[in-house]
C-alpha cells in the first residue's frame, strides 16, 4: 500500500510516533488511512494455503 502512495522506507520510519506522541496512529494504521483516502477502497489480505482454501 505505501508503494502504491509513493512511500519510501525511509519515510515510514520517519513516521514511527515516539513514546510521547500518543496522538498519533501506528504507521501501519495510518497508511490504509491513506491508501482508503486515496483509493476509496480497502484492500483485502490474499486467502492462499491449504489451510485457507478449504481442501
Amino acid at each position: 500500500m505505501a508503494k502504491e502512495l509513493g512511500m519510501k522506507p525511509k519515510s515510514l520510519i520517519k513516521n514511527i510516533p515516539a513514546p510521547k506522541q500518543q496522538w498519533k496512529a501506528p504507521v501501519k494504521v495510518w497508511v490504509r488511512e491513506l491508501y482508503e483516502e486515496k483509493f476509496g477502497k480497502v484492500l483485502k489480505p490474499e486467502k492462499t494455503g491449504p489451510a485457507q482454501t478449504g481442501k
